[in-house]
């Protein structure tokens, strides 16, 4: 009798379903694969640091003989469309020595002064650049100087004709970068050296807005204002660096804005008329407004990395050691 024979159907069918399923592990190996790439693509975009263009420069006005005249930063912020003005008297007193910026530049030259400056105000100053007189008058002729109104009369008799101040309360006058620097090296004001900060502050804020009212001169006119400031002074303002910021220049430039300084005097009390002790409530606001960015990265006020807001306590510390700083320094006089 013959053997029947055994149908391979079964076989197959076990082998249909083994790839099947190989293929369906397979398939969602793949796909898991594929979504935890993806999930790593995320969390690398997640933790990029967007790059602020704003950037702060600090100008120290130095005489011939190395003395410290004034200074001011100066927040160029795009985002906003604003330069943010700060004015400072050489006659700031630093909280923790007491010591003016005038006698810490002095001292430590422009890099220490840059330091108190951030210590004091608790901002970030990404560059600073000292400009002699004539490279500060250079300047504010290519830019076209300022009209001026005063509020008062300001009268005194210089050793050279040319050079005197006579201007009448009220009476508009066009200032050449000449007459602007005189009127800042005199203590003509009624306020004294407050009159010298706020007039500090109008000149800046004009400086500015005419350089941007004029955006394609001012353009044209970068690479050269850029050498007067630098030229024979001290600088940690590198040509490249500003090549760097050129491009965020420009693009506010472009924008034809037609009044974007935002002027920031200082607020404090004034001691003995040579003495500027900041507000607590001012520095708190400057942090505000010139936030905790640079263009040398992310910087969060608060942080171990930045300025601490001060305490009541310690507000009445830094009071308490100016005064006695300008006791004895009255008593050695």
């Amino acid at each position: 009798m013959a053997k029947k024979k055994r149908s391979q159907a079964p076989v197959a069918l076990v082998y249909v379903i083994t790839l099947l399923v190989f293929m369906a592990v397979f398939g969602y190996i793949a796909y898991r694969l594929i979504m935890q790439m993806d999930s790593w693509k995320k969390d690398e975009s997640a933790v990029e640091v967007e790059t602020d263009p704003s950037f702060n420069l600090l100008f120290a006005r130095i005489e011939k003989t190395g003395v410290l005249k004034d200074a001011a930063v100066l927040r160029f912020s795009p985002e906003e469309d604003k330069v943010f003005v700060l004015p400072l008297s050489a006659y700031t007193v630093n909280s923790s020595s007491g010591k003016t910026f005038e006698e810490i530049y002095e001292a430590g030259g422009a890099r220490q002064l840059e330091k108190t400056v951030e210590s004091v105000f608790g901002i970030k100053v990404d560059h600073y650049l000292t400009v002699n007189k004539a490279g500060f008058e250079t300047v504010a002729d290519i830019i076209g100087g300022i009209v001026y109104t005063p509020r008062e009369d300001l009268y005194k008799l210089a050793e050279k004709d040319a050079d005197d101040i006579s201007y009448q309360a009220g009476k508009a006058v066009d200032l050449s970068g000449h007459m602007v620097a005189q009127l800042l090296g005199e203590n003509v004001f009624s306020d004294g050296y407050k009159g010298n900060l706020d007039f500090l502050g109008t000149v800046l804020e004009q400086l500015v807005n005419n350089a941007f009212q004029q955006s394609n001169f001012t353009k044209a006119s970068l690479e050269n204002m850029f050498s007067q400031l630098t030229g024979g002074g001290d600088t940690s303002y590198t040509k490249n660096e500003f090549a760097d910021n050129r491009s965020t220049l420009n693009g506010m430039l472009d924008k034809h804005l037609n009044k974007p300084a935002v002027l920031m005097v200082p607020e404090g009390e004034w001691r003995e008329d040579n003495r500027f002790v900041p507000a607590a409530t001012f520095v708190n606001e400057l942090k505000e407004v010139f936030g905790g960015k640079s263009s040398k990265g992310a910087v969060t006020f608060g942080s171990s990395t930045a300025q601490t807001e001060q305490t009541p306590a310690e507000n009445r510390n830094l009071e308490e050691q100016t005064a006695n700083a300008a006791d004895t320094e009255t008593a050695e006089n």
